[in-house]
């Protein structure tokens, strides 16, 4: 999916302004240091990108790309002065080379990009320094790959969240092959000294759907590849003879994971896909884990759908019935008690009463979309297997 037009690309960016620094945005939520929960924040706007002409002078090659952001984060008794700047180096080319895999009818290919710089300054209340650190885009390869850091541009972090007790400031890094929708997320968990507790993959197009999540109690995260818990080793979420098609935290103490079931092969064309068993395609595979030792719970079947970036869950966690719900587009909805995950079971369509009028006084509503429906749902919080629904034109 890369881009043919690279060094094209590289080019343009040097026209685009250098070194703006935005005023300090202010976290909008106080956080307790326990339990500590996430604390979204609004996505720094990015540096503005201007069009430019197919050729210009060599001496524009001298200019780097380069955007800064502050954040003030403020916390029970204290608070934390975050700085990054970012900077794209068009002095500095890279280049990787992916070499050929006759087993996958992979032919090798070439990545080319510029050298990338990321520099966080942490400071606290009084302006102390507690911390400074700066990555290359080289630090990056264990969680987006080589191929995608070096065709990426440069974006400013986004701060996630902060956990006292996962030691850290969560940020997440955006990574973007420009002019192709090549997308992948790196995780980044650092000290208020600065100090890497964790750097690991989060989402990426074609892949598992993930989203990282920070528990609200702050002693769980999970990645794209991990379930990580205070005191206890990670739960990795790779899964022998299947492949991740997705994971969620549920709550503080349970997390669903998907899997797809069969062996990795790959087309002439070098396009991979899953061979399965009749057997393998009835088999359970969703399990509910629990994070906190990394026992099985439950498990059930259940199946999503493939859109054209990726595999998709549509689902709902209504806290007011203690219930997920999972739509299967051509059998129903699952029911997945976070009391009882033992108890899930699937709500054909057939059982359920389709809704007319308004939502009673017991009832929440909630929307999903299918591979071909658009649904409405109405869940009943005293029994939350008692749902009605319509489906919604477009």
């Amino acid at each position: 999916m890369k881009s043919n037009a690279l060094i094209s690309w590289g080019l343009l960016l040097l026209l685009m302004a250098c070194g703006q620094r935005q005023q300090p945005v202010e976290a909008p939520i106080v956080l307790q240091s326990h339990p500590t929960p996430a604390v979204a924040l609004p996505s720094p706007p990015k540096p503005s990108v201007y069009e430019s002409p197919a050729q210009f002078s060599a001496s524009k090659l001298y200019e780097s790309f380069a955007a800064s952001a502050d954040t003030v984060l403020r916390l029970p008794g204290h608070s934390y002065h975050l700085s990054w700047r970012v900077r794209l180096d068009t002095l500095r080319p890279l280049t990787h080379i992916t070499p050929p895999d006759p087993a996958k009818h992979f032919q090798g290919d070439t990545s080319r990009g510029f050298q990338g710089y990321y520099t966080v300054e942490i400071r606290d209340s009084l302006g102390h320094r507690l911390g400074r650190r700066t990555f290359t885009k080289a630090d990056f390869y264990v969680a987006v790959g080589p191929e995608l850091a070096i065709s990426s541009e440069v974006e400013l972090p986004r701060l996630l969240g902060y956990s006292e007790p996962l030691g850290g400031l969560l940020f997440s890094l955006s990574f973007n092959a420009p002019g192709t929708d090549w997308y992948g997320e790196a995780v980044l968990l650092l000290s208020s000294t600065g100090q890497v507790r964790y750097l690991g993959p989060g989402a990426e197009v074609g892949g598992a759907e993930v989203a990282v999540t920070l528990a609200s109690d702050g002693r769980t995260l999970l990645t794209g590849n991990q379930i990580r818990h205070v005191g206890r080793p990670p739960i990795p979420l790779a899964r022998a003879g299947a492949e991740l098609r997705g994971a969620m935290l549920l709550n503080d103490t349970l997390a669903l994971l998907l899997y797809e079931p069969g062996q990795a092969r790959t087309r002439p064309d070098g396009i991979p896909y899953l061979e399965a068993t009749p057997a393998q395609q009835r088999q359970p595979n969703a399990f509910v884990r629990d994070v906190r030792n990394g026992r099985e719970v439950s498990h059930f079947r259940y199946d999503g759908y493939y859109e054209e970036l990726g595999y998709i869950i549509p689902y709902q966690i209504v806290s007011q019935a203690q219930t997920v719900y999972l739509l299967d587009d051509a059998k129903g909805v699952y029911a997945l008690p976070l009391r009882r995950p033992t108890a899930g079971r699937m709500l054909p369509f057939a059982s359920l009463v389709r809704a007319a009028g308004p939502p009673a006084a017991s009832e929440v509503s909630f929307e999903l979309s299918g591979l071909t429906q658009h649904y409405r749902f109405l869940a009943d919080t005293a029994q939350a297997t008692k749902l009605r629904y319509q489906i919604l034109k477009d």
